[in-house]
């Protein structure tokens, strides 16, 4: 027996026409295997478009809540100045008006009384939760006993009295 010789067996005799059938379908075959490969790339790439297109308008909407936020704490904080310079401007004149009533029962002379409140001890003069003045009479006191020249004296008084008849 010859190795080398090919036994007729296992020939195949194809027409050109065969041949060339069976190359057109394995090459369709590869071509559908790669054509959906394919088509999931392009659906793939249309999802990560998607995607991308999604969070691009997350970002936009999230710049857009920041700005907001931002524009928010801005007139907070504006208000929150504001309201306690009003407070503060409220405190300050609940303390004069205090501070003229103690004066009219001290018996200040009224020319004496704006010079007589920058003089004062305001250290010690506060404004409780409730709105009333604390520690006024004890600052004005403690003014009255170093500078007398800011009560009226009984000969004024009675002039004042006088004049007012």
């Amino acid at each position: 027996m010859n190795l080398h010789n090919q036994s007729t067996e296992d020939t195949i005799n194809l027409t050109q026409e065969e041949f060339d059938a069976i190359i057109a379908k394995r090459i369709a075959r590869e071509r559908k295997k790669y054509g959906e490969i394919e088509s999931l790339k392009t659906a793939l790439l249309d999802q990560l478009t998607v995607e991308c297109e999604q969070e691009k308008a997350s970002l936009r909407e999230l710049i857009r809540i920041q700005a907001e936020l931002k524009a928010s704490k801005e007139i907070a904080t504006r208000a929150e100045a504001i309201a306690s310079s009003m407070v503060k401007l409220a405190v300050e004149r609940v303390k004069k008006a205090e501070y003229k009533r103690a004066a009219a029962h001290a018996n200040l002379r009224l020319e004496a009384i704006d010079e007589a409140y920058r003089l004062l001890d305001k250290s010690g003069i506060s404004v409780d939760a409730n709105g009333q003045v604390v520690g006024m009479r004890k600052a004005l006191e403690a003014l009255l006993k170093k500078k007398h020249i800011f009560v009226l004296t009984t000969s004024s008084q009675n002039r004042l009295k006088q004049n007012s008849i």
